[in-house]
C-alpha cells in the first residue's frame, strides 16, 4: 500500500486477497493480507468493509494461534465501531 493513497492501496490489497483465495495459502498469510486490506478500507473510510475483514482475519489468527493478531483485530473493530 502506498502511503497516503488509500485507493491505490485498496486495489493492491484486493489483488493480494484474490491471489490468496485462488491458491492454497497458509492461514497466516491470508490473515495478514486481510489485515492490510482492513487497514486500507479503514483509511478510505469504509468502516463496514474494514470490520468485515478484521473479523475474518481475527478468526484466522485464532486458528493459527497468533494472540497479538487477535488482540489487534479486537482493538481495531472496537475503534471502528466507536467512530
Amino acid at each position: 500500500m502506498r502511503g497516503g493513497d488509500p485507493g491505490s492501496g485498496l486495489q493492491d490489497a484486493y489483488a493480494v486477497i484474490e491471489y490468496y483465495r485462488s491458491s492454497p495459502p497458509n492461514s497466516l498469510e491470508l490473515a495478514n493480507a486481510l489485515r492490510v486490506l482492513a487497514l486500507a478500507e479503514a483509511a478510505a473510510g469504509n468502516r463496514d468493509s474494514a470490520c468485515t475483514h478484521w473479523s475474518e482475519a481475527r478468526e484466522l489468527y485464532v486458528h493459527v494461534g497468533v494472540p497479538d493478531g487477535v488482540a489487534e483485530a479486537d482493538r481495531r473493530v472496537a475503534a471502528l465501531a466507536a467512530a
